[in-house]
């Protein structure tokens, strides 16, 4: 048997693991379990088996139809538990560790580069490299070799890269202070569809909208949410009632506007879809740009000024989306980020890569629904 974990990984409580086993005979079965530290098994996780053309390609010079090699297990992960991971098939049984501390080490450089090293010691690579070698000769050779074995030696961490060049608190505090000072000053409206939102991410999103050092704008909200359904925890109906107390006790002063001027909310009783409820809420907005979030996002406090810094630049322009990235939101760590190209109609037309956060100006959307009819 052959193994390889890929994915190790705690994000909102929960551990995800993925990763592969290829079995001495492909038409075994792999039987996957879970432990707590007293060896007790658990049956609260979740199990996905995956396929993995590369590996059927690399191990087994061919792809196989309907095998699938790759696993992806979620499970709750609170404190600082220790779990035990098996995997097992007629020839062999594997038991791994697994805690915060284990998902540290392997997430670390000092793993990474362990597994950039080793992935070079396979009969493929031998192979291709001695067909370089005889084609470009040594020199070319040597140097590629050079660049390549660099490379697994560069340090790099994401969350490090990210607070050393992300927006400073003085940076955002001088934004604050000369936000009007724009010859352009855009008024927003930010839509966002709402359907069972949990508390917690209605909470970051709103706060995070309420803290944007560029203050002209307003939020339409359409709340599909199933408030018949007393299952529902934590629905957003309730937090909104905090917030208008939390917006006149600590944002009043500041946008010297009422509550109800800030946010536009709107109740549906059926939740038709995401592109239904977003119209919904485009209807209610009266702003020059619409900016399309999701219920589940937080925008970054300098969202709207660089918006405005870009509409200011060039007062044409119809339509900005921007980098994204993901955060654990336990322990506000950023994780696979998207950089994204500059226009690219051929990637368009394939995959929406717009998505987070894009901006819209309203007569731009207003044409595109007057030709829909």
């Amino acid at each position: 048997m052959i193994y390889r974990i890929v994915i190790k990984k705690i994000i909102d409580d929960n551990m995800r693991v993925q990763g592969w086993v290829l079995p001495n005979d492909i038409n075994d079965k792999v039987i996957y379990e879970l432990y707590d530290s007293k060896n007790n098994k658990l049956s609260d996780f979740k199990i996905v088996s995956l396929k993995r053309q590369d590996v059927e390609t690399i191990y087994l010079k061919r792809e196989v139809e309907g095998l699938k090699l790759g696993f992806d297990l979620t499970f709750p992960y609170k404190g600082e538990d220790t779990y035990y991971f098996v995997i097992k098939t007629r020839e062999k049984e594997v038991r791994l560790k697994l805690n915060r501390n284990e998902e540290h080490k392997f997430n670390s450089f000092a793993h990474k580069k362990k597994e950039a090293i080793l992935s070079y010691f396979t009969k493929e690579t031998f192979e291709r490299a001695f067909d370089y070698l005889k084609r470009e000769g040594i020199f070319n050779f040597i140097k590629k070799s050079k660049r390549k074995i660099g490379g697994i030696y560069v340090d790099y961490d994401y969350n490090e890269w990210y607070s050393l060049t992300k927006t400073t608190d003085e940076e955002f505090k001088k934004q604050n202070e000369t936000y009007n000072e724009f010859k352009i000053l855009p008024f927003y409206s930010i839509v966002i569809p709402m359907y069972n939102t949990p508390k917690h991410f209605t909470k970051l999103l709103m706060y995070s909208i309420l803290n944007q050092t560029y203050k002209n704008y307003e939020v339409c909200i359409l709340d599909a949410t199933d408030y018949k359904d007393n299952i529902i925890k934590d629905k957003p109906k309730e937090f909104f009632i905090e917030l208008e107390k939390i917006y006149n006790r600590d944002y009043r002063d500041i946008y010297k506007k009422d509550f109800n001027e800030i946010f536009k909310i709107k109740y549906e009783d059926k939740n038709k879809s995401i592109a239904y409820n977003t119209n919904l809420a485009i209807d209610m907005a009266s702003g020059e740009y619409i900016v399309l979030s999701d219920h589940d996002d937080e925008l970054t406090l300098d969202a709207l000024y660089e918006n405005t810094k870009v509409i200011n630049q060039n007062s044409d322009v119809e339509l900005i989306y921007s980098d994204e990235d993901k955060v654990d939101t336990k322990n506000n760590t950023y994780f696979e980020p998207h950089f994204k190209s500059d226009f690219n109609l051929d990637m368009l037309l394939s995959v929406n890569y717009f998505c987070h956060l894009t901006v819209v100006k309203r007569s731009l959307i207003d044409k595109i629904k007057k030709q829909d009819g």
